[in-house]
């Protein structure tokens, strides 16, 4: 892997690996919600209340808290 990729990858298995339920995220499609339940490879997230959908971990690309963040500068 060229450098940038693999720092790119590296940081996303970090978040990946401290995810946990209630965390407010948003996915690689554009989707946002908040964490109700995980397992290894799969993550349950609700965006509304009631609506609840299962996506795979590593299509994960963030934390809304973060985006919201950059937004604002």
């Amino acid at each position: 892997m060229i450098r940038p990729q693999k720092k790119k990858f590296d940081q996303e298995q970090k978040l990946i690996s401290k995810l946990a339920k209630g965390d407010e995220i948003y996915t690689k499609s554009g989707l946002i919600g908040t964490i109700h339940g995980m397992t290894d490879t799969v993550v349950t997230v609700e965006v509304s209340e009631g609506v609840r959908f299962k996506v795979l971990k590593n299509q994960v690309a963030g934390l809304y808290k973060t985006l919201t963040e950059t937004t604002k500068k």
